[in-house]
Formats: C-alpha cells, structure tokens, sequence
C-alpha cells in the first residue's frame, strides 16, 4: 500500500496510487482520475479476459494488437 506506479495498458498510460491489497489484488486510485472513456475500455478488457485460460488469453491479446489477424 502506498505504492505509487505507473499504469500502461495498450492506449492507456496513467500514474496512480496502491490504496489496498488483499490475496494478490489491489485497488489503485488514479491521479488524475481516469477519463471515463480509458475506465470503459480497461474495464472490458478485464472483463473479456477473466477467467479465460492462459492460451485463449494469449490469442486474444494478440488479436488485440493485430498479431493474431
């Protein structure tokens, strides 16, 4: 906790700050906030790829990036 860190995921770059931790996760408060539309787009990305097994994962990130086209 207290943590500060830089966030970059494919189109997004933001700079935050570890707020809590438990069991491998954290939560991360963004200075500035995140534009609403960056949250809507890493919020699918999570979404799309949690719980998917490692090698489906791999193929979509690729995908993604247009690897996998």
């Amino acid at each position: 906790m207290g943590e500060d860190l830089i966030v970059n995921i494919e189109t997004v770059q933001a700079f935050g700050t570890v707020v809590w931790s438990d069991s491998g996760e954290c939560g991360i408060v963004f200075e500035p906030a995140l534009d609403s539309n960056d949250e809507t787009y890493l919020r699918n990305l999570v979404a799309t790829a949690r719980g998917l097994p490692p090698d489906i994962r791999a193929a979509f990130e690729n995908w993604t990036v247009g690897a996998g086209r």
